[in-house]
C-alpha cells in the first residue's frame, strides 16, 4: 500500500497503477478523493487538509466507531497515517452514492437522507 500511497500523493490523472484503477473523485472542499479498485478491493483514499481540525484523524475514528457499535451504515476504516505523506491519508472502503454539495438544511431532508 505504501507505493500506491505514495503514488497518488503526487495527485495523478485519471489512469492504471499497477494492478488498480485509479478515478480521482471531483468536488472535495477539504480533500483530495481517490476512487482506487482491482479484483480484490474498491477503496476510497482521502488526503485531508492539514490543520488543526485533523480531518483524517476524526474521519476514520468516526467510521471505526460505528463498526464497533455494529452500524453498517458506513465506509469501513481501513488505514490512517498522519505523518507520513504530504498531506494526511485515510482509506475507507468506497461506498456507492450520490454525493452532495450542501448538507441536509432539515429535519425532512435529514429523514430522507436516512432512509435512502
Amino acid at each position: 500500500m505504501n507505493e500506491l500511497l505514495a503514488y497518488l500523493g503526487s495527485r495523478p490523472e485519471n489512469g492504471l497503477f499497477q494492478t488498480w484503477r485509479i478515478v480521482r473523485i471531483e468536488g472535495g472542499a477539504n480533500n483530495l478523493i481517490y476512487r482506487v479498485t482491482n479484483s480484490q478491493a474498491d477503496l476510497a483514499f482521502k488526503f485531508t487538509i492539514d490543520d488543526a481540525r485533523h480531518h483524517a484523524n476524526r474521519e476514520y475514528h468516526a467510521l471505526l466507531a460505528l463498526q464497533q457499535a455494529g452500524l453498517d451504515i458506513a465506509p469501513v476504516p481501513v488505514f490512517l497515517d498522519e505523518t507520513t505523506y504530504a498531506l494526511p491519508v485515510v482509506v475507507q472502503t468506497w461506498l456507492d452514492g450520490e454525493a452532495s454539495a450542501i448538507h441536509p438544511q432539515n429535519d425532512e431532508e435529514w429523514d430522507r437522507l436516512l432512509k435512502q
